[in-house]
């Protein structure tokens, strides 16, 4: 029999990339009320799908994980529906509209603000984190993590976390 580490509740969110983006798996636990810290950071660069699915196979199956919350945008589709026939009830497909980057971005702040959630000293999470802009254009407010020639990333694990 497989030994199973104690956790509380288990939380996971899965943002797909690719060649350009970066996937990244973030799971967190909740500690007791409405809080909780990130217990694990995986990021993939430039990693087959059929390998960032088996690890998602793999930490499903391990771990006790309530919901894993996955990006089912564009090229995530087929990588969510194959976890959802494989783990049924424990995955979410989210898609990423305006509105929902919104919601979810101005939750993590909260979270934050109001000190709900931990995460380590990780520098690639907290520069993600912080590259998420909100974005005004023509009546238009979203939430993005532009491109320039300084960053490799697109706010990945920011969005990993949000999920």
């Amino acid at each position: 029999m497989a030994h199973v580490e104690e956790f509380n509740e288990i939380f996971g969110g899965y943002d797909i990339g690719r060649v350009r983006d970066y996937s990244y798996f973030i799971f967190v636990e909740a500690i007791g009320g409405d809080k909780y810290i990130v217990r694990h950071i995986k990021k993939f660069a430039n990693t087959p799908f059929h390998i960032q699915v088996a690890y998602a196979e793999g930490f499903l199956g391990y771990y006790q994980v309530k919901t894993l919350a996955v990006d089912a945008t564009g090229m995530g589709l087929p990588i969510s529906e194959e976890l959802q026939r494989k783990f049924a009830g424990k995955i979410e497909p989210v898609h990423f509209t305006n509105q929902w980057k919104s919601e979810a971005m101005q939750l993590l702040k909260r979270c934050f603000e109001q000190k709900k959630i931990v995460i380590p000293n990780d520098k690639d999470l907290i520069m993600h984190i912080h590259s998420i802009k909100r974005i005004a254009e023509t009546g238009i407010v979203k939430y993005d993590a532009p491109r320039s020639e300084h960053t490799d990333h697109h706010g990945d694990a920011a969005w990993a976390l949000a999920l």
